[in-house]
């Protein structure tokens, strides 16, 4: 999925739509808005190219990791949604304002577990932060923010790759064995059966 399809949805994915955008901002989601989507690529960007299937695993792990960011954060959205949906404008200002006083600074929307939802109820975040006592939030902490959840994201997808590449490894000897044991079973009967 990409921007304008997003966009072209429906009003129900706004707070997607918003999350893509900023992720292809932030140059998290790149090649979410490419013609290309990172299929052909040319000899001088061939960092770490899979020969056996052309493809490049440096951006194939890129998509993946962006894909299961942009998940995680609408799953985040549409928890806090379905636990505050029905909270008056105040629970949820004093939901903002807590947030702040423990952050001792004004939080960026991405910072906050429902943050699209918040700006759609509460309007303006640069006025709610006026409104709170706060400086408006720098996109650089949003950034930042996104830039760390984008880490730990490729750690876990990291680590469930080697967790699958370690499991077939697994089942591969195991399978090995059995044939090896069954082989070795035919070519007993095979001898006991000349033997007699």
């Amino acid at each position: 999925m990409n921007c304008e399809s997003a966009e072209r949805r429906g009003a129900g994915h706004v707070a997607e739509t918003v999350v893509l955008a900023h992720l292809c901002r932030c140059g998290l989601f790149a090649s979410c808005c490419s013609d290309t989507g990172g299929h052909r690529m040319e000899k001088s960007k061939r960092r770490n190219l899979n020969c056996a299937r052309n493809v490049d695993v440096d951006a194939w792990r890129e998509r993946q990791v962006s894909k299961r960011l942009r998940m995680r954060l609408e799953q985040r959205e549409l928890d806090f949604v379905r636990e505050h949906g029905e909270d008056t404008d105040a629970e949820l200002l004093a939901y903002v304002s807590s947030k702040a006083r423990e952050l001792k600074r004004m939080p960026h929307p991405f910072e906050l577990a429902g943050g699209e939802y918040l700006q759609t109820r509460l309007g303006d975040w640069q006025s709610l932060a006026a409104a709170l006592g706060y400086l408006p939030a720098s996109r650089k902490k949003g950034a930042a923010f996104l830039q760390r959840m984008k880490k730990k994201e490729e750690e876990a997808f990291l680590e469930e790759r080697r967790a699958q590449r370690a499991k077939k490894k697994l089942e591969k000897t195991y399978r090995d064995k059995e044939k090896n044991r069954i082989q070795a079973e035919l070519q007993r009967a095979q001898q006991t059966s000349m033997e007699r």
